[in-house]
This record gives C-alpha cells, sequence and structure tokens, in this order.
C-alpha cells in the first residue's frame, strides 16, 4: 500500500509541474501576435511601445514635381542615391527624377500605356507592376540594348495591385493588392491581400505572403491607445463596419531594420508590421503634405521617401531622415 500511496504521489507531484510549466509558458508566449497566418492572435500586445523613428510631419527635403508626374503611382530610389526611379499612372514610361530639384533628368519608355502602380530596383534591372498583376522586367534600362520581358500572374484587375516591393531574404517581389485578395472566388471585403512573386521562378505564389484583416487592424489599435491620433484612426475601424478604409497604395522594405511599410491613400494611413506579419505601428499623414501618398521606398542609409499624386493640384516627394 505505501508504494502505490508513493506512486499516487509522484503522480500529482508531476501534474503539478506540468502545469506550472504550461503557466510559465502561456505567461511568456502569449503576447506574440502577428498578422493573419502567423498566430492565433494577430495584433501587437498593447503592454509594448513602437517608436516610429520618423517625424512625418518635418521632412527633410520636399519638392514638387513637373506636371508629368501629377498621377506618381511608384517610386524606388536610384543607385547613386541622388535621383530615384518613378512611373505613373497611364504611361509606359519609367521617369528618373533628380533629388536636388524634382526635375526629370531622363524619360524611358519601356511599353505601351497603362496603369502602371509600382516599380523596384533588383541589381541591375528594373521591375515595373501594373494593377492588373503583370510584371515587366527592364534590362540595361536606357541603353540602346534595353530589352523588356513581361510576365503574366494569377492576379487580375479585380485584384487592382497598387504596390511592389524587393524581399531580399527571399529574392522575391512583394505585391500588394489594393481589390480583391482572392486569386478566385469571391471577394472577402474586410481583408487586403499582399502576394509574392518569385524571381527565381518568376512565378506567383497562389497563397499571399500576408493577409491584413479589418479584425487585425481594429484589435490593433483598440489596444493601443498610445498611437498618436488614436481617436481619428479609431473612427476608421469600428465593429460593423462593410468596407475597409486600409487600401495598400504602396510598400517598401526598411532596408535595416527588415519592418514593412505599407501606404493607405485612403484615410492617408502608413501600417508598419514586421517580416512575419506582427502590426508594430499605424501612423496617419496630414492632408496638406501628402493629399494621395502613392509611392514609398527607402535609401540605402533608411531614409524615407513618400509620394504624393497632385489629387488637387502638384505632386509632390518628401523625404524623411531617421531621428537620431
Amino acid at each position: 500500500m505505501q508504494e502505490v500511496k508513493k506512486a499516487g504521489k509522484g503522480k500529482h507531484i508531476l501534474c503539478l509541474m506540468f502545469f506550472v510549466i504550461g503557466l510559465v509558458t502561456t505567461t511568456l508566449f502569449g503576447a506574440c501576435k502577428g498578422v493573419s497566418g502567423t498566430s492565433d492572435k494577430p495584433y501587437t500586445d498593447s503592454t509594448q511601445t513602437y517608436s516610429l523613428v520618423y517625424d512625418l510631419e518635418s521632412p527633410e527635403l520636399s519638392l514638387d514635381l513637373p506636371g508629368k508626374l501629377k498621377e506618381i503611382s511608384g517610386l524606388d530610389m536610384g543607385s547613386s542615391g541622388d535621383f530615384v526611379w518613378a512611373v505613373q499612372d497611364e504611361k509606359g514610361v519609367i521617369f528618373k527624377v533628380s533629388l536636388k530639384d524634382g526635375s526629370i533628368l531622363q524619360e524611358i519608355p519601356f511599353w505601351k500605356d497603362g496603369d502602371y502602380e509600382g516599380i523596384e530596383k533588383v541589381g541591375n534591372e528594373l521591375y515595373v507592376v501594373k494593377s492588373t498583376g503583370t510584371i515587366y522586367q527592364i534590362k540595361a534600362i536606357g541603353t540602346p540594348e534595353q530589352t523588356m520581358e513581361k510576365y503574366n500572374t494569377l492576379l487580375e484587375k479585380q485584384n487592382d495591385v497598387e504596390g511592389l516591393a524587393y524581399d531580399a531574404g527571399q529574392n522575391c517581389l512583394l505585391l500588394a493588392c489594393k481589390g480583391s485578395s482572392q486569386i478566385e472566388g469571391d471577394s472577402v471585403v474586410l481583408e487586403k491581400a499582399i502576394y509574392k512573386f518569385s524571381l527565381d521562378s518568376m512565378k506567383l505564389d497562389p497563397v499571399p505572403a500576408y493577409i491584413i484583416k479589418f479584425e487585425d487592424v481594429y484589435n490593433f489599435v483598440e489596444t493601443t491607445p498610445t498611437l498618436r491620433q488614436f481617436e481619428k484612426i479609431s473612427e476608421y475601424f469600428q465593429p460593423g463596419e462593410t468596407k475597409f478604409t486600409f487600401n495598400p497604395s504602396g510598400i517598401a522594405i526598411h532596408p535595416l531594420t527588415g519592418e514593412i511599410y505599407i501606404l493607405s491613400a485612403t484615410k492617408r494611413l502608413l501600417l508598419i508590421m514586421t517580416p512575419s506579419g506582427e502590426i508594430l505601428h499605424i501612423e496617419k499623414m496630414k492632408k496638406k503634405m501628402v493629399p494621395q501618398p502613392e509611392g514609398i521606398c527607402f535609401s540605402s542609409d533608411g531614409s524615407l521617401l513618400i509620394s504624393s499624386e497632385g489629387k488637387d493640384g502638384t505632386a509632390s516627394l518628401h523625404k524623411f531622415l531617421m531621428k537620431q
């Protein structure tokens, strides 16, 4: 009998140990949250304070752009750091734009007119994306040897691709969709998708790399009252909404932190998330400065550039330095 009692007591002690371990594990890791597909709790713990490293009300440089770029829609930093590559809606032309005065240094046709929304330089090649998801690869840009190759993806007009970024770690392009998050079937109104296009296989992964859901953004905002303009931002994401007012218009990856910056021209929002999809921050930008933010990119030192369409006037380009 003594042996049986000891064994029973041992089992009770063992169970208690597992309970304590489980409780500690839950306490330590229960706050790990991210965008859909990465965790059961897709938003940042409100006890963690994120500090934006840019003052989006105090640009180091602001430039008015020529009339030809009134509908600027895509932006990428040039290799020398003193110019940017840009595209605009409706024109199959790549613009080389000076960061000294905003003037157009070069206009390089690459294809016929169309709804071009993003541009990205990878190595010696430039990639341009159309709203339909078609990707254009331009080699030897601006030289007599310039060539262009077109890649049709699984995305179509209803997906309305608006942003293009390069993920060096995975050697792929990220395509941010303003429209339907689905390749086939009915659109899910309260979510936005970001797809991955491999530069190894030159094919699109049919499974979204990221899904940003209305519920995730709502939960993040409601648990992060430290956001600047919290009350205004929370108005955009309330229970019972039938429209998602976060509509991606540009995307870029920070060269120093790996964080993903996503613009929304609607409501002039900037959403920042980790490479795993965890929402870190949402910032509302001033209408006076960026009435319709469409283009975003970084310089190698982490300086942030944002372009705005000339919604009711002249298009503009702003450069923001990282805080020291």
